[in-house]
């Protein structure tokens, strides 16, 4: 047999890939190579048919002698310039898969063998590999266990139709490398900017639909924020317009507010540590012998002692509380402000005002101004319901 000379490589053409406009999804992944084939004289084999077998040889040292990761054959005929052409990767496979191939990791030699000679192998180098980043395009990738997507060779991310499954942290993220913000911005104007600090700021309405946690820095909202779960900010929070939150709201640091509703209670309460079981709608007063920030239960009419009312009786839940962690903890929430309900006795009508009485636990309506002074607790909204409960408007005084 004649020995055959392969004269050179003409080009390699990417199908898919990020140096040219994005292709649909049916194109094949798969590139083209060209060669000129001459016999041992040097003479081309014009309008030959012949048997190519490509190898794709997965070799990291920068040698060629690594395994063979690919493997195919392709049956062609020479033209009358003896010039053959083919699509490596949409040939007969004889071995491993063209698909999985893995172009932003590794490196690859092409091995070319001609009617069952071989011609030599040459490394590939930048242009097939923008295989790697047409997977970006084409959105596929292969989910459960496969080792995550390198940084090497186009750098392009690798997000996908399964969100960033098999995607490295590292290099496929949306952002900046740079000490620089980061801005968003729709219709050329800036909606969002995290700080090169990494504080957020957002400069219009912002909704979460879920549980918003931040445990860095600072939230900056110019508008109005809207959480349909729980709330927790680390550090500090700054809210221009309005804040809604459904759900449990934990600010560690400073917050920030031109104007805040609170929906889920009606009075203003601070911790104290009842010293017995005093239950909501009771009124409490100063534990003197129970230390700091001590409380009980009334027991005396027009009591000097008195500090407000239990929180969270009768279907009226408590509101705003103020505490000191580690200083100011307590065990019961005593009104201090804003609406409560307030079990009484005797006859109590809308607008009187409310003292402690005889009767442990219980209010009344001041008979006696000057006994009263430094002993009312609030006016009464109502008259008693069922329960011998009054809503109260809670004015210490």
């Amino acid at each position: 047999m004649k020995n055959l000379i392969l004269l050179f490589v003409c080009t390699f053409i990417v199908v898919s890939g990020a140096f040219a406009k994005p292709l649909p999804p049916v194109a094949p992944k798969c590139f083209a190579y060209q060669a000129v084939l001459r016999d041992a004289t040097g003479n081309l084999m014009e309008n030959k048919p012949v048997t190519i077998l490509i190898s794709l040889i997965e070799d990291n040292d920068g040698n060629g002698n690594g395994l063979i990761a690919y493997r195919e054959s392709h049956s062609k005929q020479t033209n009358q310039f003896g010039l053959v052409s083919m699509e490596i990767g949409c040939g007969t496979a004889l071995s491993g898969n063209f698909e999985n191939l893995d172009w932003g990791t590794n490196n690859y030699w092409l091995e070319v063998e001609v009617n069952g000679q071989i011609m030599g192998k040459s490394r590939l180098l930048a242009v097939p590999y923008a295989l790697h980043s047409g997977s970006a395009e084409a959105l596929q990738v292969v989910s459960g266990g496969e080792r995550k997507g390198g940084c090497s060779a186009t750098g392009i991310p690798f997000w996908t139709n399964l969100g960033n499954d098999n995607v490295n942290d590292t290099c496929h993220f949306i952002g900046t490398t740079k000490d620089v913000d980061f801005v968003l911005k729709t219709n050329n104007a800036e909606r969002m900017r995290i700080t090169k600090g990494g504080a957020l700021r957002v400069l219009n309405d912002a909704t979460i639909a879920d549980n918003l946690f931040v445990s860095g820095t600072s939230v900056r909202v110019h508008r109005q924020l809207n959480v349909d779960q729980d709330a927790t900010i680390a550090e500090d929070l700054t809210v221009g317009g309005q804040l809604y939150v459904n759900g449990d709201f934990h600010v560690k640091g400073m917050l920030e507010a031109k104007c805040i509703t609170i929906l889920g209670g009606c009075d203003l309460y601070e911790f104290s540590l009842s010293t017995d079981d005093i239950q909501p709608g009771e009124v409490a007063v100063i534990d003197p012998n129970g230390g700091a920030n001590a409380v009980r239960r009334s027991a005396r009419a027009y009591d000097p002692l008195v500090t407000g009312v239990v929180s969270g009786a009768g279907g009226i839940n408590p509101g705003m509380g103020l505490t000191q962690a580690g200083v100011l903890e307590g065990n019961s929430k005593i009104a201090m402000g804003g609406k409560v309900m307030v079990r009484v006795v005797g006859n109590v009508e809308p607008g009187d005002l409310l003292t402690t009485s005889d009767t442990p636990g219980c209010a009344m309506a001041v008979k006696n101004r000057r006994k009263a002074f430094g002993a009312v607790i609030g006016k009464a909204l109502s008259g008693p319901n069922a329960e011998g409960l009054v809503l109260m408007l809670v004015m210490m005084r």
